[in-house]
């Protein structure tokens, strides 16, 4: 008997050796959607809250960095007429710079890290949620495991390490569910500066986009505020990952002028 229990302790602990800690599940979660090069079409669905629903079309071209981490993006809009060709520039760094182009006024307006919280084109996501969030920005911890509709998930808690971090998103803690099977997030909840909840995110239609370097994107992401009843759902529809995206997209004058 006790030759069982010393076996069954060894391989208890062997398991233990062997479990990902919270940080490195996010550097997986952060790699299974790190797409080099994505052009696709997109749709602002924004209801709820007593308010009639309103959409928004725009296309979305996003590269990754030579660093390897940061991503720089651009969204351009179509309609409805009243944002027909707005553009909205991110440029991920140290500090995110984000350039708005108002083709009434011809001129490009720059959101300071203050405003990053706030609407991105009148939607439940805030311009901070459209940039990719960098996980050395965070302290994170396992909370559980549990099942996530179909999925066995891991459920992590994650904690800005900076007032810069917290300035910019508008938010204290973060609880985001990730699947056990591909690493991908599947929910998460926002919590805002006095950690009460806030906003509560969920990606659906998550498909792999990339089949030879295993990466995935949720097709339709959900943003509800608890605050208000508001909701957006942000849609993305012919992804194209094979186009190299040129460098010069994402230029401070293209914003304007591309």
């Amino acid at each position: 008997m006790s030759k069982i229990i010393l076996t069954l302790f060894i391989f208890l602990q062997s398991i233990d050796a062997y479990a990902l800690s919270a940080d490195e599940i996010m550097k997986k979660n952060e790699e299974a959607k790190k797409n080099k090069n994505i052009t696709t079409k997109a749709y602002l669905i924004t209801g709820g809250g007593g308010k009639a629903q309103r959409e928004k079309e725009f296309s979305w071209w996003r590269k990754l960095s030579s660093d390897t981490v940061h991503f720089k993006t651009l969204t351009r809009f179509h309609k409805p007429a009243e944002v027909k060709d707005e553009g909205v520039l991110f440029l991920e760094d140290k500090e995110t710079e984000i350039l708005i182009y108002l083709p009434a006024y011809k001129k490009v307006r720059r959101v300071e890290t203050a405003q990053q919280s706030g609407s991105f084109m009148g939607s439940e996501f805030s311009y901070a949620d459209i940039t990719s969030h960098q996980r050395e920005d965070y302290n994170y911890k396992l909370l559980k495991e549990e099942k996530c509709d179909a999925f066995d998930c891991y459920v992590i808690e994650s904690t800005p390490k900076t007032e810069d971090v917290i300035e910019k998103t508008g938010s204290a803690r973060g609880v985001v569910w990730v699947r056990k099977d591909n690493f991908v997030d599947v929910k998460a909840e926002i919590f805002d500066l006095e950690k009460k909840p806030w906003k509560k995110l969920v990606a659906k239609e998550i498909k792999m986009i990339d089949e030879a370097n295993k990466k995935w994107m949720a097709m339709d992401l959900k943003m509800e505020n608890l605050k208000t009843g508001r909701f957006t759902n942000l849609k993305f529809e012919k992804v194209d990952v094979t186009k190299i995206i040129p460098d010069s997209i994402f230029k401070k004058t293209s914003v304007g002028f591309w």
